[in-house]
């Protein structure tokens, strides 16, 4: 009958299951036990602790599609923060920058389906209004006008000699992330 017998996870002694109280961290033969184990190992105890190692998990287990889609995020919303009250670069439009659901696109010039090497290339990204962005593909003749008269030739023509295709790695991936999202709370 030992098999029905749970040992104490802090006196190291056998009782039957009746007279063991568990919780999360393991079975114990009464709360002083449990108290005192808390106490010892306080630190493995913490809430934030038990947070930041599931958090940890979740990470080890993303896909590279989910941090490649997460670093968009963080890059997207850097450039709307950049370009907070500023017109649509294509169509000069004034943009609704508080409404409800977004109203203002981090549209590229080069698109990333196309360009996939541009996608963090923050000359090629600028706001746009929901309308030249997603019902005129972009506006690309007018916003090509404005990035000239902004940056010049030279520049728009190396814009438009990025690499067609690129592999962005996880890592590449995690820093985008981290450093657009600690420069939109920047700036």
């Amino acid at each position: 009958m030992a098999n029905s017998k749970r040992r104490c996870k802090y006196c190291k002694t056998y009782h039957p299951p009746a007279q063991m109280i568990s919780n999360r961290l393991g079975f114990y033969c009464c709360n002083e036990h449990m108290i005192e184990d808390a106490i010892k190992n306080k630190p493995s105890l913490t809430e934030k602790g038990f947070k930041k190692r599931q958090r940890e998990a979740k990470e080890r287990i993303k896909k590279h599609s989910e941090w490649l889609q997460e670093a968009q995020a963080a890059f997207n919303r850097y450039v709307r923060v950049r370009d907070y009250g500023k017109r649509c670069i294509s169509c000069n439009a004034k943009m609704d920058w508080n409404a409800y659901g977004g109203k203002v696109d981090a549209g590229h010039y080069r698109s990333v389906g196309g360009c996939s090497g541009g996608r963090f290339y923050l000359r090629n990204c600028f706001c746009q209004c929901i309308r030249c962005n997603r019902y005129l593909s972009g506006n690309v003749a007018e916003y090509r006008i404005a990035l000239v008269k902004m940056y010049g030739e030279e520049e728009v023509a190396k814009i438009e000699a990025l690499p067609k295709s690129r592999k962005y790695n996880i890592e590449y991936l995690k820093r985008v992330k981290r450093i657009f999202n600690k420069k939109a709370t920047v700036v």
